[in-house]
């Protein structure tokens, strides 16, 4: 299951890979699947030319089980509860 996690403030994928491999190697052995963790800050999910994150849009949906489609923006990321505030 592939899993896109957004986040506010700079992200550093392999510290944030490196932060979160217990938690997620644990989960999959649980559920018994295998959890691919994709970590990407607002602005680059907000880059609208970017192909994965159309495909993203178009088939994604947001753990609340609205579309991917209405996170879309600078105004629904920006409000979404759901984001993680990297710069606290």
């Amino acid at each position: 299951m592939d899993v896109l996690v957004v986040l506010r403030g700079e992200v550093d994928p392999v510290a944030e890979i490196r932060a979160t491999e217990y938690l997620v190697a644990g989960l999959s052995l649980a559920h018994d699947l295998v959890l691919s963790c994709v970590f990407l800050s607002v602005e680059e999910y907000q880059d609208e030319a970017d192909l994965f994150l159309r495909n993203v849009w178009r088939e994604a949906f947001a753990v609340d089980g609205a579309p991917a489609a209405a996170w879309s923006g600078a105004g629904a990321a920006g409000s979404n509860p759901l984001l993680v505030d990297k710069t606290r």
